[in-house]
């Protein structure tokens, strides 16, 4: 990029920077999913490219924790450890993901359940 300014007094200057845009790593984040066993939209699973870890937690609106996994490939039915269903509302998604740079994003969001 390159930037050119003048003065009032007509004095001109140029100055330049080379700008890299890293397009390796993105995630995707959905905020609603119905766990309903329709066979659509029934679990939430983070997807993404450049990824080379997650760990990701939902909270409840208490700030409990409900759900945590290491696994990319595991997502939540929105229900508890014991099959019990959680209700329709919202929770907390906090990720930390490694990109396969070795750069660590700290990702939040709401993810609302509708059945």
């Amino acid at each position: 990029a390159t930037l050119i300014s003048s003065s009032l007094l007509g004095c001109n200057d140029t100055a330049s920077l080379s700008i890299r845009i890293n397009d390796i790593y993105r995630i995707w984040l959905p905020n609603t999913f119905s766990p309903n066993d329709n066979g659509v939209n029934d679990q939430l699973l983070i997807r993404g490219q450049g990824i080379k870890s997650l760990e990701m937690k939902i909270y409840d609106r208490w700030g409990s924790l409900i759900f945590k996994t290491n696994n990319m490939n595991e997502a939540w039915n929105g229900k508890n450890k014991d099959g019990k269903e959680y209700p329709n509302g919202q929770y907390i998604l906090v990720l930390k993901v490694h990109d396969v740079l070795g750069e660590f994003h700290h990702e939040k969001g709401v993810i609302q359940i509708i059945r």
